[in-house]
């Protein structure tokens, strides 16, 4: 067995205006910054000065106060930051960066190409359902199994999924029910598109 080691790198970052960055600059990163620019009179924002012109200077050429206005322009910065990072927090706070194998095979070499299987959980004593075959009819969770030539809708609960198999928490469905994986009515003459609940024992 190889031994993997996982590197993770966090993707935010943090931003401080300061009375030397140009007006054209922070607008560029954050064009929510416009409304603030707006309320303290700083209409120009498009104009060739603001190109090269530190903030700290346009204020002063406007008779504004450059704290006050660094402090609702970071304010705001500091609102934006963390909306974003909630953002990121909700899909994956963290990111893949790298993974070191250490006591490396002879035939892995440099430059190789590789899929990676990372076991997060484990399940035992569990009946699993294919994923694709769960439905939602009046707000319920529901598959269809085979019953007597028609679909026959079966609620069930679940509990941890991944793209291929769902965890049954709580349904009638039994071990060698056979599932209809895309039902469109009536059941085909043809025996295709069925699968059965796997239980997964110790």
């Amino acid at each position: 067995m190889q031994k993997v080691k996982i590197t993770m790198s966090d993707n935010t970052t943090t931003t401080t205006i300061t009375g030397d960055m140009n007006i054209q600059e922070i607008v560029s990163k954050y064009p929510q910054t416009l409304g603030v620019f707006f309320q303290y009179g700083l209409g120009c924002i498009g104009c060739h000065a603001s190109s090269y012109e530190s903030l700290a200077e346009g204020v002063m050429m406007h008779g504004i106060d450059l704290d006050a206005i660094l402090k609702d322009l970071n304010d705001l910065i500091t609102k934006i930051e963390a909306e974003k990072e909630q953002e990121i927090m909700e899909v994956e706070d963290n990111y893949l960066d790298a993974v070191e194998i250490t006591d490396a095979d002879e035939q892995i070499k440099p430059g190789m190409t590789s899929s990676v299987t990372f076991v997060v959980d484990e399940l035992a004593n569990v009946l699993l359902v294919p994923s694709r075959s769960v439905r939602t009819l009046e707000g319920r969770r529901i598959v269809y199994i085979a019953q007597n030539g028609q679909l026959t809708p079966i609620d069930v609960i679940l509990g941890k999924s991944s793209d291929t198999y769902s965890q049954v928490l709580e349904s009638t469905l039994l071990p060698g029910d056979e599932i209809v994986l895309n039902p469109s009515g009536n059941l085909p003459e043809r025996r295709t598109g069925f699968e059965h609940p796997s239980f997964i024992g110790d």
